[in-house]
């Protein structure tokens, strides 16, 4: 059973998967930019992510950090 499961599930991921690589391929072969430019703004744009990432981790953690200071102590 578990090998029916797993066919179901991995038939259409790996098509998921096939698609998103030609439609990226076919993406890079349409921009507008040139190499270098669109390599600048896909840098940009992931420290971008990474900096709202790392701003939500950290703000994540603070609310944690809150919740578990106000928690009353057992002894």
């Amino acid at each position: 059973m578990s090998d029916y499961v797993g066919t179901r599930v991995g038939v259409p991921l790996t098509a998921f998967a096939i698609g998103a690589a030609v439609g990226a391929g076919i993406a890079l072969l349409y921009a507008p930019r040139s190499g270098q430019e669109t390599r600048q703004l896909l840098a940009r744009r992931s420290r971008d992510v990474k900096e709202r990432l790392r701003g939500a981790a950290d703000a994540t953690r603070d609310a944690i950090h809150d919740q578990w200071q106000k928690q009353p102590t057992t002894s």
